[in-house]
């Protein structure tokens, strides 16, 4: 290349025999062309950058798809499972409402048992399940309050009043509090219903608890040492004597079961025996007529004889008696 003449002259050497070719190219023309391959390359590596870029972009793009679509399928879940915890609370407290009206009835017939009464003072015994053996303990609380409040007491426990929280928390937070409410309340479930068995023992107890007296008249003759109004002669009277009039009802003062009807030996004359479980049985004397036959379950209140004056006896009267475990008791200490 010279300095006057800006051109380019390419020589071309072929193989042996064969002649040279020159090639004679302006300057211009190739800065021109190496400027468009330049050019080319530059543009070339833009787009791969742009395309490396996209690329990324869109793979990151469904990359916070697929993690929001999770996040969607995780929240679905944790609703679905606290749609079924509040169902299962829902239940609990549809039980607790059951039991709570339960425990409102037996209340109310245990009220019509034991009206504002103690019933075990002076009991010598414990009266225990129907079938059981003797105690030496006292008996249980005399009215269903008492009774009510000391299973309550010792058996359910004291939760904080704590509810659902006010505030919109995360859903697996809620989903916590669900489960510990729902916990709670089969804790506060099992712990009535034991309470409401204790009751309804209890109420069953009082049913079959000798209450009040047989006749609503005077106590004549009392229980304990006395002179006999046939002999005269001291001796221990295992019962109390009621006034009463001829042909008056005799009424039974428990639910039992009539063990015995007829003339009984020792001067009773016609008399009932009636079997009441829990220890209990009673004794209803020198009555003129027996209503009832052994066998008869019988309910408190019921008429199972009428006044009479048979056996050793010198005028119309009843002569009551109360057994705990085979023992003459003092009859008043079971009247209200």
């Amino acid at each position: 290349m010279s300095g006057h003449d800006e051109h380019l002259t390419v020589i071309i050497v072929p193989g042996t025999g064969r002649r040279t070719v020159s090639l004679r190219l302006p300057v211009a023309a190739l800065l021109f062309c190496a400027g468009l391959l330049a050019a080319g390359i530059v543009a070339g590596s833009v787009s791969v950058w742009a395309l490396a870029r996209n690329y990324q972009e869109a793979r990151a793009a469904m990359q916070e798809r697929d993690r929001l679509r999770r996040q969607n399928e995780e929240q679905a879940r944790l609703l679905r499972e606290m749609e079924e915890r509040a169902r299962e609370i829902e239940a609990n407290l549809e039980r607790l409402r059951r039991l709570e009206e339960q425990v409102r009835r037996l209340l109310e017939s245990g009220d019509a048992l034991s009206p504002g009464s103690d019933p075990g003072a002076g009991a010598a015994r414990t009266a225990t399940p129907r079938g059981g053996t003797q105690g030496a303990s006292p008996e249980p609380p005399a009215t269903l309050a008492q009774v009510y409040a000391y299973h309550s007491q010792r058996l359910l426990p004291a939760y904080p009043s704590r509810g659902v929280p006010a505030r919109r928390g995360a859903p697996d937070e809620v989903l916590r509090d669900l489960a510990r409410l729902e916990q709670e309340s089969e804790e506060r479930y099992g712990s009535l219903e034991a309470s409401a068995e204790a009751l309804a023992e209890h109420v069953e107890y009082l049913a079959h608890r000798p209450i009040g007296l047989p006749v609503p008249g005077e106590v004549t003759s009392g229980y304990g040492w006395r002179l006999s109004p046939i002999t005269g002669r001291r001796h221990w009277h295992g019962g109390v004597d009621l006034a009463a009039n001829y042909g008056d009802p005799v009424r039974a003062t428990a639910d039992g079961v009539v063990v015995f009807a007829g003339w009984l030996q020792g001067g009773y004359g016609l008399a009932v025996k009636i079997d009441h479980g829990y220890g209990f049985q009673t004794v209803y004397a020198h009555n003129q007529r027996l209503l009832v036959r052994v066998g008869d379950r019988v309910r408190r209140g019921d008429v199972v004889a009428l006044v009479g004056s048979t056996g050793a006896s010198t005028g119309p009267h009843v002569h009551y008696e109360v057994h705990l475990w085979g023992q003459r008791v003092d009859p008043l200490d079971y009247v209200d």
